[in-house]
């Protein structure tokens, strides 16, 4: 107690005095309690402290001057007579942060750091799969955190991810939370950015990616500095250093952790996106924004109403592999689809009789079904079987759908094929370039790679019209 005196005695108050004294005579008398929260009705007793400030006093004691600990093992408050005072570890800690990080180090801090400390930078969910009736899981965005420096290389990646992106839960968007530093301007910023995201749509052949960029501009470099500061509390620290600081190091984490997140959500809120559309997009709430952009992209979006899919293999998967193999070898008509299970049954009426009218009245599969989309599809593929050549290039065709304006996964993209091959299935073959074959023996040989098509073993077929 009197190390503590001498160390912070003109700024300590009064109650805070009589706490510390407290904890002494609490230690002599040998006092027993059950948890912190007896401890503290049984100091406030002792001191004659109201019990609401005894709680705070402790705390600011805890926390801030870094005097006393609880003890968990031996359910006591001990005095520490050596420890640092806050000021004192402030001083280290921003000495450290200067030596260590400029802005430029900062925003890279941010890159590779910021997302484990702020739960705000995570993936992004929208409602467009919800407002086209469509239960998959790929219509979300996968967030990724970036500085000015290092956008065009993730605008990159985040194109290639979206090219090869077939899968019924694999994100068709990214969202990239970009850190712009203090004394950038963000008008002068935003050019480039759009000149990034365009470029690469135009690499692809599309008009625009679902890439959307948050700017976080850290004005005042509080962002930068509380990211710092975890950095170096969380991996630069020696031993010496907590035993030294004690108390000080998990409090001021937690303080920087709340102010990081506080830091982000009012950075986000001022609606600083970035896309690659002609036309900007009116600055809305992020999740909306989200929507809008895929939206802007797949206008004809494929809807996909097939219950189940909440994992990529469940008994979802196993349904719509039974009825696309049906539909390919000709033997699904609505008699068989009401014959199935409950489970398949109501799957194939939600998605192909509800969604996509493909049954005519006598209960065949249509060649032109009611639904909008899928008839304009399956026109389109046979205009392509009623030219010279004769062929639809199946790799091509799928891959097709899967991308804008439709937005199609590999199981939809497949059930929709085998929609078109079925009232078709006794004028086709399949071709690998040098033999013909039949649908049938096309199924035996693999066309399927575990649960959904294997388009990477379809580049070299077609469908050919006998």
């Amino acid at each position: 107690y009197a190390s503590v005196e001498a160390k912070h005695g003109s700024s300590i108050s009064s109650e805070q005095r009589r706490l510390l004294r407290g904890v002494v005579l609490a230690s002599k008398m040998g006092l027993q309690v059950r948890d912190r929260g007896d401890a503290v009705v049984a100091l406030s007793e002792l001191t004659g402290v109201y019990e609401g400030s005894t709680r705070d006093g402790l705390r600011l004691l805890q926390e801030e001057y870094n005097v006393i600990e609880w003890d968990e093992a031996f359910k006591q408050f001990d005095i520490l007579g050596d420890a640092v005072p806050r000021t004192q570890f402030l001083s280290f800690l921003r000495q450290r942060a200067a030596s260590s990080y400029d802005d430029r180090g900062k925003a890279a801090l941010f890159a590779a750091k910021a997302a484990t400390f702020c739960e705000l930078l995570s993936d992004l969910e929208c409602d467009f799969a919800e407002e086209n009736k469509i239960t998959t899981r790929e219509w979300r965005y996968h967030a990724v955190t970036s500085s000015l420096e290092t956008l065009p290389m993730y605008v990159k990646l985040a194109s290639t991810n979206w090219e090869h992106a077939v899968g019924v839960d694999e994100p068709r968007g990214t969202v990239v939370y970009c850190y712009v530093e203090p004394g950038q301007d963000l008008p002068a910023v935003e050019p480039d950015i759009v000149r990034f995201l365009r470029a690469a749509a135009k690499e692809k052949g599309v008009s625009a990616l679902p890439i959307l960029v948050v700017l976080l501009h850290d004005e005042e470099g509080t962002l930068g500095q509380a990211l710092t500061e975890l950095v170096i509390l969380a991996e630069s620290l020696t031993d010496e250093d907590r035993v030294r600081f004690g108390n000080l190091v998990p409090a001021h984490t937690e303080k920087q952790k709340a102010l990081v997140r506080t830091q982000v959500d009012a950075m986000i809120k001022r609606r600083n996106y970035v896309t690659g559309l002609r036309e900007k997009l009116e600055p809305q709430r992020l999740s909306r924004v989200a929507t809008e952009l895929f939206s802007r992209i797949y206008q004809n979006p494929l809807t996909f109403p097939f219950d189940g899919f909440s994992t990529s293999k469940g008994n979802a998967a196993d349904s719509c592999q039974e009825l696309t193999r049906e539909l390919l070898l000709g033997t699904l008509d609505y008699d068989a689809v009401m014959g199935k299970p409950v489970k398949v049954k109501n799957r194939a009426v939600t998605v192909l009789k509800e969604g996509w009218g493909i049954f005519a009245q006598n209960g065949d599969v249509l060649r032109r079904p009611s639904n909008r989309i899928v008839r304009s599809v399956v026109t389109k593929w046979d205009e392509m079987l009623s030219t010279s050549e004769r062929r639809l290039p199946v790799e091509q065709a799928l891959r097709q759908m899967c991308t804008a304006p439709y937005g199609a996964n590999i199981a939809s993209a497949s059930l929709l094929f085998g929609v078109f091959v079925a009232p078709r299935a006794d004028k086709l073959l399949v071709s690998d370039g040098t033999h013909q074959f039949g649908i049938a023996q096309w199924l035996q040989d693999g066309l399927f790679r575990g649960k959904y098509f294997d388009l990477g073993g379809l580049s070299t077929i077609d469908l050919v019209m006998m």
